[in-house]
């Protein structure tokens, strides 16, 4: 379904009412949309507190969208739609506290007997033997039990080669849109993948590196010369360009995060300056000249930069690889909150930090 939105004369937006009771935004339910600032990105509140995310895959990647998914151990769907002739390809990712645990899509190359056949578990010609044997109520899967090719542990097995083998394949979209409802996932389909999605997102971004040198491009530009980690580029006093989208968010959260627990310790500062001086030498060269100031602000921005410097990594690898540092002193932050605030206000701070990541 598609909404028209209408911009009002007081600046509100306005939707169609059919449309939108059809999409479970009621008025009654007290709908907000907000921005995440530089991603484009819709949050709506309705119905018991759900969200959507909305946005495109040019202001965020896929990569960027499963980190902050899998960040804020989220719970719910994730619809992908991405340009392709003659229609565009569907891709529907369940999440559930973050993990990925079940998906679909419309793409032939994602279903069933084509990713057996690239993962070598059953070859191409015993799938088209058996694909005349499906029908409506007896997919490939069974078919495939019945005939003795796969017992059924091995069909489990393929099922989550097929989920893995979606999300990777969403890595490789350079545009697109998607769209995030948050919500209890359908465990009916649920399964457990061998990893947890931090490492699919590096797996995932190996993937789409090596699709990106394979494909015909411009002729790159030549790469500046590289700026030593903790110096700023020369004529300016600033490392990068403004946080934008996720980096912004995780900018946010920090600030809110560092407020309450400074009232709660006044040395909170040095409580979590703390965790830098524990990193090893490659992580603590992200963090290089880095650090909260007395208001809970941190030059995020920056450390993209150091991450950039340190020419491993590079584009959507690079802007994963810093919000994974980022990620980990957010989980330290939370983690001296918890220690330091009374319940009720970790309860409070809980809440803030799920409004903040999911858009709000």
């Amino acid at each position: 379904m598609t909404l028209k939105l209408t911009i009002g004369a007081g600046g509100e937006l306005v939707l169609p009412g059919r449309e939108a009771a059809a999409a479970g935004l009621a008025p009654e339910a007290g709908v907000e949309w907000s921005a995440l600032p530089g991603l484009g990105v819709l949050h709506a509140a309705g119905h018991g507190g759900e969200a959507w995310i909305a946005g495109t895959l040019r202001a965020a990647s896929f990569a960027e969208v499963a980190q902050l998914l899998a960040a804020g151990l989220q719970s719910g769907v994730l619809h992908l739609a991405i340009p392709a002739d003659p229609a565009p390809v569907r891709k529907s990712i369940s999440f559930r506290d973050g993990q990925v645990i079940f998906a679909s899509s419309n793409d032939p190359a994602d279903r069933l007997g084509p990713v057996l056949s690239r993962t070598g578990q059953v070859p191409a010609a015993v799938v088209a033997r058996c694909a005349p044997r499906v029908g409506p109520g007896r997919p490939l899967g069974q078919v495939l039990v019945e005939e003795g090719v796969l017992t059924a542990g091995q069909l489990y097995d393929a099922l989550v080669a097929q989920v893995r083998e979606i999300f990777l394949s969403a890595f490789e979209a350079r545009a697109g849109e998607f769209l995030f409802r948050e919500g209890p996932p359908d465990e009916r389909n649920a399964v457990r993948l061998p990893e947890r999605t931090r490492a699919l997102i590096l797996a995932g971004l190996k993937r789409a590196e090596a699709a990106e040198a394979s494909s015909p491009g411009p002729t790159p530009t030549p790469a500046p010369t590289p700026t030593p980690i903790g110096a700023a580029p020369a004529g300016s006093a600033l490392p990068a360009s403004p946080p934008r989208g996720p980096f912004e968010a995780y900018r946010r959260l920090l600030r809110a995060i560092h407020g309450p627990v400074l009232r709660a310790a006044p040395t909170a500062r040095e409580r979590l300056d703390s965790w830098f001086a524990r990193l090893p030498p490659a992580q603590a060269a992200f963090f290089e000249g880095v650090r909260l100031d007395a208001a809970g602000d941190m030059d995020v921005a920056r450390v993209l930069a150091n991450v950039e410097r340190a020419g491993i990594w590079k584009g959507a690898a690079a802007r994963a690889k810093a919000l994974e540092a980022l990620e980990g002193l957010l989980a330290f932050a939370l983690f001296e909150a918890r220690n330091l605030l009374p319940r009720e206000e970790v309860e409070a701070l809980r809440r803030e930090v799920h409004r903040i990541q999911m858009g709000g």
